[in-house]
């Protein structure tokens, strides 16, 4: 799934959401940041995001998002996109 947006990755946002499936705090994160995301539905199922409350930037975030899980987030420097990925070494 392709989340439209792009942002500079040290801004900060001031974040207030409550703990939900990680696809959907990524849609929201995609909103408020105006960041592009692209991650594949399957890879999330089962995930919960932790509520996240306070001013982060965009990694900082990506990381809380994803913390405790075999994902990570890599971020391509031309377009600054993020890819949600499994972390290398870690099997699907």
């Amino acid at each position: 799934m392709l989340l439209p947006g792009s942002a500079a990755a040290d801004s900060l946002y001031s974040i207030n959401l409550p703990a939900a499936p990680a696809a959907e705090t990524l849609q929201r994160l995609t909103r408020i940041t105006s960041i592009q995301v692209v991650f594949r539905p399957d890879e999330l199922a089962g995930v919960t995001a932790p509520a996240l409350q306070g001013d982060y930037t965009v990694p900082q975030l990506l990381r809380l998002i994803l913390a405790d899980t075999s994902l990570v987030a890599v971020r391509e420097e031309v377009s600054g996109a993020y890819a949600i990925t499994r972390a290398p070494g870690t099997p699907p």
